[in-house]
This record gives C-alpha cells, sequence and structure tokens, in this order.
C-alpha cells in the first residue's frame, strides 16, 4: 500500500491508501481521492502534490488519472497528467476549464515507470479477448489485454455498444481471461453536448468474465455516436 502523508491542496485525503504492486521495474497505482476545488489550498497550488510513504521507484515517467465528477445530471470524465517526482512525491496536474467551487475525484488505474528504465510490459503477450453471444448492439472493434501475476492492463475499444432497452441491466460475456478478474472501469463515450466538461461515462464492472453496467446505460450514452472504450492498469482483488 501506498499511504498519503500529506498534500498541498487541502481536503481530507491524508491517512488515505492506495493498492500499489511495483518492483525496480514499474509501480501499478489503483483507488481514489477527492479533491474539493473550493480549498484556499487548492486555489492557490499551480500543480497538485501527494506526499506518499511506501513507494519502492524513485521517480517516474508521466501517467494519465481519471478525474470524474457529476454534473449536469451526467457523469464526466477528463484525464490529467501524473507522475512520481521522487520516492515521496506524486504531482498531479490541476484540471482546467472545470467549473469552479466544485469536488471531483481522482481515480488512480495507472502504469508507472520509473525514468531510463524500459517498459518490460509492453513485451508481453497480448490475450485475445472476445465478447460471445452478445445481441446485435455489441462489437469490439480492437483489444489490447495483457495479464500479469498481480495485475492487468486492459483498453478495449467497442466499434458498437448500444442497446434497444436503455437504462435496462447489461450483462456481457467476455471470453479469453485465463484470471479471475474483479475490478470497476469506466466505459468512456463522446457526445457533443459534453465538450464543454470532457467526455461522458458510465460505471461497468469487470467480474470473471462477465462486464456488468447494473442500472444499464442512459439514454445520451447509449444515443453516442463514435467508439466507447475502457482502459486501465488494474490490481487483481
Amino acid at each position: 500500500m501506498l499511504t498519503i502523508v500529506g498534500n498541498n491542496f487541502g481536503g481530507n485525503c491524508t491517512g488515505q491508501q492506495l493498492k500499489v504492486v511495483q518492483d525496480k521495474y514499474h509501480a501499478v497505482v489503483n483507488g481514489s481521492i477527492t479533491v474539493d476545488t473550493s480549498q484556499a489550498a487548492y486555489k492557490q497550488a499551480t500543480v497538485l502534490e501527494i506526499k506518499v510513504d511506501g513507494l519502492a521507484i524513485k521517480n517516474s515517467g508521466p501517467a494519465a488519472v481519471y478525474a470524474t465528477m457529476f454534473y449536469g445530471g451526467i457523469h464526466r470524465i477528463t484525464v490529467v497528467r501524473a507522475w512520481f517526482e521522487d520516492q515521496e512525491t506524486l504531482r498531479l496536474e490541476k484540471v482546467l476549464g472545470w467549473p469552479e467551487n466544485c469536488q471531483y475525484q481522482l481515480t488512480f488505474q495507472c502504469l508507472f515507470i520509473p525514468f531510463g528504465l524500459d517498459c518490460l510490459a509492453y513485451y508481453q503477450r497480448k490475450t485475445d479477448v472476445a465478447l460471445s453471444g452478445a445481441p446485435e448492439g455489441f462489437l469490439i472493434f480492437n483489444s489490447n489485454v495483457k495479464l500479469f501475476d498481480d495485475w492487468a492492463f486492459f483498453f478495449i475499444t467497442f466499434e458498437r455498444f448500444a442497446t434497444a432497452e436503455p437504462e435496462t441491466p447489461i450483462n456481457l460475456t467476455l471470453t479469453g481471461l485465463t484470471e479471475d478478474i474483479e475490478h470497476d472501469f469506466f466505459l468512456v463515450y463522446n457526445d457533443p453536448t459534453l465538450e464543454e466538461y470532457g467526455s461522458g461515462y458510465v460505471d461497468l464492472s469487470l467480474v470473471g468474465n462477465s462486464l456488468l453496467i447494473e442500472d444499464g446505460l442512459p439514454a445520451l450514452a447509449n444515443a453516442a455516436a463514435g467508439r466507447k472504450f475502457i482502459k486501465g492498469a488494474v490490481i487483481y482483488e
């Protein structure tokens, strides 16, 4: 675990823990914290800084962290850049252009690689996955899934992800996985009405070989043109 021992933007994340799987070549970090933009310390900070204890790598190149909020009746999402400045300091960009005095979540599904080291994970053979028995409205366009001893990398893009019955539960079978993985992802979609505050997202769970959306797709997400995707480096539960 990484323990948060301080920050420069206020709030109450000090004392929280983030999951980590790490060695000298990488650190996979999972977890989330809340950021309150009404805090005076947040307004003064140019870069968010989190002090941590328990990191094995000495620094890292950048990784993408999800920033999410609920605004205007829609779950919205964007990404910010994050990197380990040193063994005790995680730095993140601030979200720009979102409403003032709001709260947003930072969710880590990240793979951090130290400066000067090659990412051995890039050379891992991909696992072929497919949707089995899916209705006509669901089709994978491309997938990059890599399974390791303690974690997995997922990047699945859907050519089609829509249902004839919005807001009803969705349960799809994903074949090809050899690990019993349980984790939550963001299913990200785009719509012209969302451009001011990023993209939209729907919570999607992977349980074993099942992709689940308990509350179904909201009408806007269901009707959104273009491809939808899930992406993240996730630690096995």
